[in-house]
């Protein structure tokens, strides 16, 4: 990804957020899975959702991709789910190595107004590796960044589930209700624990929706993808970027013309 600084008017920021479906939030506490790439021997996120063939959600207060969760899976009980999930297509990574995941960044929870970097009482997000290690994740940091997903099997690919949950660290009183987001990356190393065989991705975002109505948690999703500012300084997705520059030049062009039409 590459970062561009673009100034734009009110009408055609908001003309580019209809038209480009990257942009565009479901909003849904849907999952979708998390599908990995490789870009040389870094570890990428895949823009497009290899299963269902749609764009992946951005997060345009960072730049990072955005994926969804609902805490009350069937398996996990009313505060866990394994959602998202990792994927990659046959022969991507070398096999027989470990994907990791890297947590980054403290816990931030949407209050109903806004995302902060506070919560209601001393609520946090731990995530379960695949050797039952827990990722403590709060508002004052990380405690234990890494796990480990799986190991890559004979073929190069990959599809795992771990386990997120949502408590209180005082462990009796209820998580409040709301949504929580967390950032991860990812990195393959050669044995648990060891040499790294591609190298870290960019970040990803991850909200999970706990105890709130669908429309409450579109709202928080769309503090996130929808853009309130004129000024927007974030990475842009390649894919995203050939339809702004498209876009620029076509309001470009009409501006032009209308100038010639008045002298």
């Amino acid at each position: 990804m590459s970062v561009y600084s673009v100034r734009v008017s009110k009408i055609m920021l908001w003309l580019m957020v209809l038209s480009i479906p990257l942009f565009v939030s479901t909003a849904k506490a849907q999952h979708a899975d998390i599908w990995l790439l490789l870009d040389g021997s870094q570890i990428a996120i895949n823009e497009i959702n290899t299963e269902t063939n749609t764009a992946v959600n951005v997060d345009l207060t960072s730049g990072r991709l955005l994926f969804g969760s609902n805490f009350a899976d069937l398996g996990q009980g009313p505060k866990g789910t394994d959602d998202p999930g990792f994927q990659t297509v046959a022969n991507t990574f070398t096999p027989n190595g470990i994907l990791n995941f890297r947590a980054i960044e403290s816990l931030l929870f949407w209050n109903g107004d806004a995302w902060v970097n506070s919560v209601a009482d001393q609520e946090r997000i731990l995530v379960i590796d695949a050797l039952n290690n827990s990722t403590v994740i709060d508002v004052a940091g990380i405690t234990n960044a890494e796990g480990a997903i799986d190991q890559i099997d004979s073929g190069g690919s990959i599809h795992q589930h771990i386990e997120f949950y949502v408590d209180n660290h005082t462990s009796t009183n209820e998580p409040a209700a709301g949504a929580y987001m967390i950032n991860l990356e990812f990195f393959a190393t050669d044995t648990l624990g060891g040499n790294v065989i591609h190298t870290t991705s960019e970040p990803v975002r991850i909200t999970f929706a706990y105890q709130i109505s669908t429309e409450e948690y579109e709202e928080a999703m769309s503090a996130l993808t929808s853009p309130s500012s004129i000024e927007v300084s974030v990475p842009i997705p390649n894919a995203a970027l050939l339809v702004l520059a498209g876009l620029l030049f076509v309001f470009g062009r009409r501006n032009l013309a209308s100038q010639k039409n008045n002298l």
